[in-house]
């Protein structure tokens, strides 16, 4: 499998493009959780997605059923590395007015 210049091979695009494909088919409460799983990072522990974002239970489900994330006991992550990079390139920096190294909540 060769890639294009400065690209990704075609085979491994599609294959993300289909997972976000499945992101915008998820309610607004699962799109933010898997938001915050990707800026979190491979695996994320659960308790810490709830500390991020409050009452994030049946949002994770909504994701999990939608086969976007994964739980595994106490961490959630995506399935494929390459969408949680993807899905990361499409979520906003923190807001201007928060102060440095304050968190980001969702």
């Amino acid at each position: 499998m060769t890639a294009p210049a400065g690209g990704l091979p075609a085979t491994v695009r599609e294959a993300v493009l289909g997972r976000l494909a499945r992101l915008a088919r998820l309610s607004a409460p699962a799109r933010k959780a898997v938001e915050a799983v990707a800026v979190i990072g491979p695996p994320a522990p659960l308790r810490l997605v709830g500390a991020v974002m409050p009452k994030a239970d049946a949002a994770l489900e909504e994701a999990v059923a939608g086969d976007m994330l994964h739980a595994d006991g106490s961490a959630i992550a995506f399935r494929h590395e390459l969408a949680r990079l993807a899905v990361l390139d499409t979520v906003p920096g923190p807001p201007a007015t928060a102060p440095p190294g304050a968190p980001h909540r969702m």
